[in-house]
């Protein structure tokens, strides 16, 4: 095991086409748990190989305004308290982008991928993949397309009770050639941008908070349900002073700083190291019982400040899925969130109890999707997509339980209606979906600056 993370190590820190080298030396750190002005020094030199040449900043990062950023600028800047340097292609790097993919054995629509990822300008990205059959990822499309992608070792996965291992393996991996403003964008298979490269880099480095897309309240009236004893998000904790406190759910689908990612990877921990145990919970008027990993949270208070922690065993309430857990309550915990009032969570921001997120989302959602239970939009899109005669979308039915809306076939009309909606990514693409000219559609409009 240890040979294959040196095997990635080498390949991420080897030479780029030119045949230069990026080589990066940890400094000092200073981060405040909250998220607000984090600091990171670091030393980065950029090394030419054939020239010789080494150019070394000092870097302080903070939030603040974003800095413009420009195309193919290769000078060294500080603008905003913030340093930013070249990358390896000659262009202007102020945060990388890394792109974390689950998958099967193959990403599908590699083409579109690939027309994608060739725009990729101010900053190249770095993408890895984790696959449950990797050497069957190293023989199809995507990796052959896009041959840089790093595969990183399979670990144990399934479905529902933890996809959060693969996950970990992914931030984790990545974590170790990142730099203070990266970001890492956890993505599934079935996936696509709709969004050019660099008006997706610009929005998701314009602020260094994580986006955190949190599901409804009380989709359905769930949590009014008392045979069901759900709380707000269907899942919640009694504690042992018998005080019940409710458990944020959000999208696995979540993009990360490094500050929040490295946080993940600490309280999650490495393949094999997760304690798991039976837990009971509800499915309509059954009991189901499954194995399940457990994980400590804090327990944040009416004011966000931490009042106790508590274990993941002792939930209750409607059936969820780790992956949709574990984000929000290792990152900041369950909550004692009344209905109708709102508490300020330090590094996500207001979280409210008011009606008005019973069916709607909350925080930064950044794929677009939607299942029978609940939409990002009330069903705007999906109904607009629907009703073009050129496109076939399969909505998600009660039936189909957790499985979301999916697109089939789909017209020039339903492509620009995906571009011109306000999300970054969107899934779920059938792989043996009809997408011919997606690419010119989508990705065509792009703004110099």
């Amino acid at each position: 095991m240890e040979q294959q993370y040196d095997k990635i190590s080498q390949t991420v820190h080897g030479t780029d086409s030119h045949g230069r080298s990026l080589v990066t030396v940890p400094g000092e750190e200073d981060g405040h748990s909250d998220g607000r002005g984090f600091r990171q020094h670091r030393t980065v030199c950029l090394v030419a190989v054939t020239f010789g040449l080494c150019i070394a900043a000092y870097t302080r990062l903070g939030r603040g305004p974003p800095t413009q950023l420009g195309l193919r600028t290769r000078a060294l800047q500080l603008q905003d308290g913030l340093a930013t340097i070249s990358d390896a292609e000659g262009s202007l790097c102020q945060a990388r982008l890394h792109f974390l993919f689950m998958a099967i054995d193959d990403v599908p629509h590699a083409d579109i991928w690939q027309r994608f990822f060739a725009d990729a300008v101010p900053c190249a990205p770095k993408i890895w993949l984790h696959c449950k059959d990797a050497e069957a990822c190293r023989r199809n499309k995507f990796v052959q397309k896009l041959p840089r992608t790093s595969i990183v070792p399979t670990v144990p996965s399934s479905y529902c009770t933890d996809l959060v291992t693969p996950e970990e393996q992914l931030v984790r991996l990545a974590l170790q050639t990142s730099g203070p403003a990266d970001k890492f964008i956890i993505i599934s298979d079935s996936s696509l941008p709709l969004k050019p490269f660099r008006v997706i880099y610009q929005e998701l480095t314009r602020s260094g908070m994580s986006d955190l897309c949190v599901y409804p309240l009380c989709p359905m009236g769930f949590c009014r349900n008392q045979t069901w004893q759900s709380w707000f998000w269907a899942k919640g904790l009694v504690t042992k002073s018998a005080k019940s406190v409710s458990l944020p759910i959000t999208s696995q689908f979540a993009v990360l700083n490094r500050r929040d990612a490295r946080k993940f990877v600490e309280a999650w921990g490495p393949a094999g190291t997760r304690p798991r145990s039976n837990i009971t919970s509800k499915w309509f008027a059954d009991d189901l019982v499954r194995e399940e990993p457990v994980w400590s949270m804090d327990i944040l208070g009416e004011s966000g400040s931490t009042v106790g922690r508590a274990q993941f065993d002792e939930v209750t309430g409607w059936a969820t899925c780790a992956d949709e857990s574990i984000l929000f309550t290792t990152l900041h915990g369950a909550v004692e969130l009344q209905e109708n009032a709102s508490m300020e969570v330090p590094g996500f921001g207001m979280l409210s109890g008011d009606h008005q997120f019973w069916e709607a989302p909350q925080g930064s959602c950044r794929t677009y999707f939607s299942f029978w239970m609940w939409s990002l939009d009330d069903r705007k899109l999906e109904t607009e997509l629907a009703q073009d005669d050129g496109s076939v979308v399969h909505i998600g039915k009660p039936e189909s339980g957790s499985h979301p809306l999916s697109f089939g076939t789909l017209s020039p009309k339903a492509m620009r209606m995906l571009a011109d909606s306000e999300w970054l990514f969107a899934r779920k693409f059938e792989a043996s979906a009809n997408l011919s000219g997606f690419s010119d559609i989508v990705f065509h409009e792009v703004v110099h600056e």
